[in-house]
């Protein structure tokens, strides 16, 4: 099955639109706004990696869809994994290629991400 990875330099919405369910709904953009296919599997893989090395699973910024998100959450979720993932050597980043080739260097580039299982 496969996820978003969304990421960002801010996250925006989208105008609202009026959705099958007859409700008000909000799409995730943002300035630099762009989203990666990355599989749940693969995902769930890197958080578990994390959780061995003391990273919460809680604290990474991950939600069933996109729509909808509560942007105020994802901006403090991607404050709290970063300090987490600043406290991982080189040598622990490198073991997981996920973290390695995609998570780190978004961080470092200073961009916002949030991963989705569903969209």
């Amino acid at each position: 099955m496969s996820g978003d990875l969304h990421h960002a330099v801010e996250f925006d919405h989208e105008p609202p639109y009026l959705g099958h369910d007859n409700k008000q709904h909000v799409e995730l953009t943002g300035s630099d706004y762009d989203s990666d296919g990355v599989s749940v599997r693969r995902w769930h893989m890197m958080v578990s990696y994390c959780f061995s090395l003391g990273i919460p699973s809680e604290a990474w910024p991950q939600h069933e869809t996109s729509i909808d998100l509560n942007l105020d959450e994802v901006r403090r979720k991607n404050v709290e994994i970063r300090s987490y993932l600043s406290r991982l050597t080189p040598e622990q980043i490198r073991q997981n290629d996920l973290l390695e080739r995609k998570i780190i260097p978004l961080v470092q580039k200073g961009m916002l991400f949030v991963f989705s299982e569903l969209d």
